[in-house]
């Protein structure tokens, strides 16, 4: 089902552009009063292992697995 990125947790497998990933750490940081919070996602792609880091809006929809 759709879920905000800021909602994901350690080890949660979601979906974005068509990729499978699982999160490995996710930090989310708010930023000034009229920015938006944006989330450090550490992920693994689960198609080839490898690691990568994402900066997202927290509030950016993904599917959750």
């Amino acid at each position: 089902h759709m879920t905000e990125i800021q909602e994901l947790k350690k080890g949660d497998v979601f979906v974005i552009d068509n990729e499978t990933y699982r999160v490995k750490n996710i930090e989310v940081s708010k930023i000034g009063k009229h920015g938006r919070a944006k989330v450090r996602l550490e992920v693994v792609d689960l198609k080839n292992n490898e690691e990568k880091v994402m900066i997202r809006i927290s509030t950016e929809k993904v599917e959750r697995k």
